[in-house]
């Protein structure tokens, strides 16, 4: 049930303590989310030494590399293969978790676009609330324009955009309940080499960091007015891995319905409230939605109704009716099942494409 790729750090560490991650993007998808094979058949290990490399096949002209501390743990979420089939979503993201601190490293293909309409695309999605442009310092060609970006409500979280020669690399940090996190973030920002080993500071002086630095104050200002997520490893007497969501209550059998649903899938590549879930399947490669129940081994249930809409994992149906299993936002019943609810109940439904079962719909099982 849990695909989510995972290496503990602090298997790795050796005398310093912190690791070297070096993203490279082969050229040109088949998608293998969630693949438990994909994400060691194109990487290995070689040391030196004073570190540990872990080499991850991502971009084909330029290397993205930073150093992180052992105590993350490195989460593959997904990625696609070559040659890419949805080369308009993104190609690839891996996550670094440290108890509350999520970092999320995605690359995208540029297909002709500049950074800007670019990120105005993903604030259609993400509802950005300003995005302020930083100029390269240097004459390269290769990297020109960085943006940093960031959002309140379900998921506040501050973004770091850099533009590369063929590639948008997009760092998502999420705010916490702990200003050193975010100081955190800002150290592996600093420690990012670009191609040929050179930084960030190089390439556009200290503007980056200082403007990052410059967010310390809101941070503060969510943790004062409590609209951090607390993601929560547990929720209902289950386990959860790597999970972003916040749970009702950790202590008691009130849970939370996107919890659920990255539970029982092992992951699940959205972020923010249940209503926001369906907007991001089309830059997610590998998921599909459909208005009617898909024929599928499992699908999530979605609707957008109230103040944070809802999911719920599907694990059979008819055209007509659904069953599965939910939790409800502090709500008693943590899972509840449900047996034969009306599909016109869920306004849309996600699923992974590898999951579509290309034979008859599934039957209902008492």
């Amino acid at each position: 049930m849990h695909a989510n790729k995972i290496i503990k750090a602090t298997y790795l560490l050796l005398s310093v303590g912190t690791l070297l991650l070096v993203l490279l993007v082969p050229p040109g998808p088949t998608v293998s989310a969630c693949d438990s094979s994909s994400l060691f058949s194109s990487s290995y290990f070689f040391i030196d030494d004073h570190n540990v490399h872990k080499e991850l096949s991502f971009l084909d002209d330029s290397d993205f590399s930073f150093s992180y501390s052992d105590e993350f743990t490195l989460y593959e979420r997904f990625r696609q293969e070559t040659p890419y089939s949805e080369p308009e979503k993104i190609l690839r993201r891996i996550s670094l978790v440290d108890e509350q601190m999520f970092l999320d490293i995605d690359i995208w293909l540029k297909n002709g676009k500049a950074i800007t309409n670019w990120l105005n695309g993903l604030s259609e999605i993400f509802d950005y609330k300003e995005v302020n442009l930083l100029e390269s310092k240097t004459s390269s060609d290769k990297y020109t324009v960085a943006a940093i970006s960031y959002t309140t409500g379900s998921y506040p979280s501050l973004q770091l955009s850099i533009e590369m020669k063929d590639h948008f690399v997009q760092l998502n940090h999420k705010f916490t309940n702990d200003i050193n996190d975010l100081r955190m973030f800002v150290h592996i920002v600093k420690s990012i080499k670009l191609d040929n080993n050179t930084s960030l500071d190089e390439i556009f002086g200290t503007i980056i960091t200082v403007s990052l630095e410059n967010y310390y104050t809101l941070n503060q200002k969510l943790i004062d007015e409590k609209e951090v997520i607390i993601s929560a490893e547990r929720c209902c007497g289950l386990y959860s891995p790597g999970n972003p969501f916040q749970c009702c209550d950790t202590s008691s059998s009130l849970g939370n319905c996107t919890w659920h649903v990255f539970y029982m899938y092992g992951g699940v590549p959205f972020r923010g409230n249940a209503d926001e879930w369906y907007y991001q399947v089309y830059i997610t490669p590998g998921w599909e939605s459909s208005n009617t129940p898909p024929y599928t081994s499992q699908n999530i249930g979605w609707h957008e109704r109230g103040d944070m809409g809802h999911v719920a994992y599907i694990t059979s149906h008819t055209s007509t009716v659904v069953s599965g299993s939910e939790q409800n936002w502090c709500q008693a019943g943590c899972p509840s099942r449900f047996y034969s609810r009306s599909a016109s109940f869920f306004e849309n439904y996600l699923y992974r494409i590898r999951d579509i079962i290309p034979t008859s719909p599934l039957l209902i099982i008492d």
